[in-house]
């Protein structure tokens, strides 16, 4: 005789695959001694959770998801210094090797010799930050567990479409601030951690539409950098040995940052091409 098939609420596989991510983040906490390994891991652990408290936020009263929220913000803002500290570096040298022109090759090379980076000078503090997170995500596991309601994720999806299409609008308005880039570029990958959390039960549920917010996340991650590149910039053009390699390199920003944008916005409009229903519709 054939076993009775079991159902499964897709809620079910989708807190299973949140669940996943937390115990992964308990993991990496425990071996702070190994902070050049995990703090990426982690940070890319916290952008995950804090879109799937965005995806159940409105599950009851008792869960106090701002609270959950903010310790999850604030911690990963500790991490944050090295990445901080290091990616104007690593746009430099990206620059560098999009083009082909001595002089502007030249340019950075002068302008990445006046700019230091000290790993000793951002250590992670791992003993102020182990313990709020450990209660953080004990909290998390409990509320994910009693996730029950497939049409709570359905509302959840779409009200991160929604949210996620009103930044696009104003980041492609022709005047965006560099806030309204930055908000949208959060959104985006709020939308695209969703739809990672979803496809645990819907595996061909807007698989393209993942692939094209992820490009469309790194597009907008360059912008940001290259923004704080020509921050750094204005900085350095009033020292006088780098007066002209800081007009160079900043003209190639301008037109990197220019071209990605144009791309970006090409890939923001396929993927919010369809309405908030048409796109969370396949959801039971």
């Amino acid at each position: 005789m054939s076993q009775p098939e079991i159902y499964i609420r897709p809620s079910v596989g989708i807190s299973r695959a949140v669940i996943a991510v937390i115990d992964d983040l308990q993991l990496h906490m425990q071996h702070p001694e190994r902070e050049q390994k995990y703090v990426h891991p982690i940070r890319v652990a916290i952008k995950r959770l804090r879109a799937w408290i965005r995806l159940i936020r409105n599950k009851s009263d008792i869960f106090d998801w701002r609270t959950i929220d903010r310790n999850l913000r604030d911690g990963m803002r500790k991490l944050s210094a090295k990445r901080d500290a290091q990616v104007i570096l690593d746009t430099l040298k990206w620059l560098e090797n999009k083009t082909g022109k001595n002089d502007e090759q030249s340019a950075i090379q002068v302008i990445r010799a006046h700019i230091q980076f000290d790993q000793s000078r951002h250590p992670v503090d791992w003993e102020t930050i182990k313990s709020p997170f450990a209660d953080v995500a004990e909290t998390l596991k409990r509320q994910t567990l009693s996730v029950d309601s497939d049409d709570m994720i359905k509302k959840g999806l779409k009200r991160t479409y929604k949210r996620t299409f009103k930044y696009g609008e104003k980041a492609f308005s022709g005047h965006a601030t560099f806030d309204d880039l930055h908000q949208f570029r959060k959104w985006v990958k709020y939308l695209c951690f969703q739809l990672g959390f979803i496809q645990a039960s819907y595996p061909d549920f807007h698989g393209q539409t993942r692939n094209r917010l992820d490009k469309l996340g790194n597009r907008l991650g360059r912008i940001h950098d290259l923004i704080l590149v020509k921050d750094r910039l204005e900085l350095l053009s009033s020292i006088e040995d780098c007066a002209d390699a800081s007009e160079i390199t900043g003209k190639m920003v301008d037109k990197k940052s220019g071209k990605l944008l144009k791309r970006s916005n090409s890939l923001y409009r396929k993927v919010f091409a369809s309405s908030p229903s048409e796109f969370t519709r396949y959801i039971s």
